[in-house]
């Protein structure tokens, strides 16, 4: 990153993070834009959100070596929540949804995210999908078609102030994510899927999955009961705040 953005003074670079290696959550990604805008701040130099992005995603996909998308700094460098559309070639958009107030509330109150102890190596699992993908007739091309079709689909949900849809197609995005590759679930993840489902509308593995964290739409009134079916197992909870800038 110095080599990239060149400030002219030197410096010492401390970084701490509650989200654990391995979880999952685009800390990575996060961390990448946080630095670029310090640097950017100390420097005097104005970047967009975007163009924050870009660059830390760069850095992490091109100066690293590291494999995956853009969506966690862009994720980090927006904030919020963004529907973010790729078309052939390379080109996105990241969307902004137009939520109500009340919908907001409600995300907040019944979202929940769960660490549950077993890390995932997303360099790994990205590898093991792209080798499945060059495969004849692979199961891996019509999952990614089905994922963006439920992601479109829990936009307009959203939009629409349907909470309980969007929780549905959070477990059918799991559905087809698991068909990426097997390596995507293991027996911790589904023993977790198992006590939560009756407490839940719908939970989804984050990241490449294998491991990390599972995010959770609780029922109306089962938030409480949905940490507590999770039993000794859960290594961490969080309690969800959506932010309006990244």
């Amino acid at each position: 990153m110095a080599k990239r953005i060149n400030p002219p003074f030197g410096f010492t670079l401390r970084v701490s993070s509650e989200a654990k290696p391995g979880s999952g959550l685009g800390s990575s990604g996060a961390v990448g834009v946080a630095c670029v805008a310090a640097f950017d701040r100390a420097m005097g130099v104005t970047r967009s959100q975007i163009d924050t992005a870009v660059l830390a995603n760069s850095i992490e996909r091109d100066d690293l070596g590291k494999a995956g998308g853009n969506q966690d700094t862009l994720g980090a460098g927006l904030g919020g929540i963004n529907h973010i559309v790729y078309h052939q070639g390379g080109d996105f958009e990241a969307i902004r949804p137009k939520l109500s107030e009340e919908i907001i509330a409600e995300l907040q109150r019944r979202c929940v995210l769960i660490y549950t102890g077993e890390v995932h190596l997303s360099d790994h699992i990205h590898a093991d999908i792209e080798t499945n993908y060059e495969l004849p007739d692979s199961p891996t091309r019509d999952a990614m078609a089905n994922l963006a079709r439920v992601a479109n689909g829990q936009a307009l949900a959203l939009a629409e102030n349907d909470i309980e849809t969007f929780g549905h197609l959070l477990s059918e995005n799991w559905i087809h994510h698991k068909l990426l590759h097997p390596s995507c679930d293991n027996a911790v993840l589904s023993k977790f899927y198992d006590a939560l489902s009756e407490h839940v509308e719908g939970g989804k593995t984050c990241g490449a999955g294998g491991g990390g964290t599972i995010f959770l739409l609780a029922k109306k009134i089962t938030k409480r009961k949905s940490k507590r079916s999770a039993g000794n197992w859960v290594e961490k909870s969080c309690r969800f705040v959506w932010t309006a800038v990244g």
